[in-house]
């Protein structure tokens, strides 16, 4: 069996794509300063080809049904996807801090346990279908509409003043001027205008930047969750805003690229960050939880 030893810095959509297009089946990616990985599917788009991680711990065996489900609900996403073509691989954590990423087929899992999704899992999938990559400039943005009212966006431009200008200064962007212009460019106050108009929209949900991927001419946001409806959250803002000026920050793209050291204490500082705003994601899932129940005549 043919073997591939890379780092996981250096993993980028392009070389992900090429390398499931070999013969390769197993991937040793070698993982420093992150946290043990969990059980969880996640998906990884870019503008050729949707990819599928199935994240296995050592109880992999008693994850074995919500692993069949996850592998359902990213074969219906799969059917409304424009791509040529879909790749399942799967990820094994060992106790020395590496990743064994295991090229495989897995669609044969789930030949056989094919339920249809809940309602609000299929317009979600459908929703996400529409966009599927590069969802920040797709002009099909507008057909996912959140629900939110001017008092809440005037709370989130308020929060991401802050927010931005922490993220920034820890990247070496400390002009409190340069930072005023970013957050107030046309692209951004377009993106509050949409959110104003419009009742519904995804949820990425993990803005650790490890789920970034650079090539030289885009960024591809991976590692989505099990998707859920909401409200944007402050760090799909941060993205934004992070995408909007990578032209203009050449350090920004050495940095996420990896071209430049990522210390050990940079990391505990995104991780910090990357916590704190999943628990302000949270608060937006559970209230679509609560209304979920609420529709199906649950609550």
């Amino acid at each position: 069996m043919n073997h591939f030893i890379t780092k996981s810095e250096d993993i980028t959509a392009d070389k992900l794509s090429r390398l499931l297009e070999q013969p390769i089946k197993i991937v040793q990616i070698l993982k420093t300063g992150q946290t043990n990985m969990g059980a969880f599917a996640h998906l990884i788009a870019d503008n050729r080809m949707l990819f599928i991680k199935w994240t296995r711990p050592d109880s992999y065996s008693s994850r074995k049904a919500q692993f069949n489900r996850r592998a359902v609900w990213f074969s219906k996403l799969q059917e409304g996807l424009d791509i040529p073509a879909v790749k399942y691989f799967a990820a094994l954590a060992n106790d020395e801090g590496a990743s064994t990423i295991i090229l495989e087929d897995l669609s044969s899992t789930h030949t056989q346990w094919t339920p249809n999704l809940p309602a609000w899992e299929q317009h979600c999938v459908d929703n996400l279908s529409a966009l599927h990559s590069g969802f920040w400039n797709d002009p099909r943005l507008d057909e996912i509409k959140p629900n939110v009212d001017p008092e809440t966006v005037g709370e989130w431009r308020i929060r991401m003043r802050h927010r931005v200008d922490g993220m920034f200064s820890e990247l070496g962007l400390s002009d409190k001027v340069e930072m005023h212009d970013l957050i107030n460019q046309p692209l951004w106050e377009d993106y509050f205008d949409r959110v104003r108009k419009q009742p519904l929209t995804i949820l990425h949900g993990d803005p650790h930047p490890r789920n970034f991927l650079y090539s030289t001419s885009e960024a591809v946001l991976i590692d989505w969750e099990l998707v859920g409806l909401g409200v944007p959250t402050v760090e799909d803002l941060m993205h934004l805003i992070v995408f909007s000026c990578l032209q203009k920050h050449k350090e920004l793209i050495a940095r996420y690229q990896r071209q430049t050291p990522y210390e050990e204490e940079q990391f505990e500082y995104d991780w910090r960050i990357a916590i704190l705003l999943k628990s302000i994601a949270c608060y937006s899932l559970l209230g679509n939880w609560y209304a979920r129940k609420a529709i199906d005549g649950c609550l």
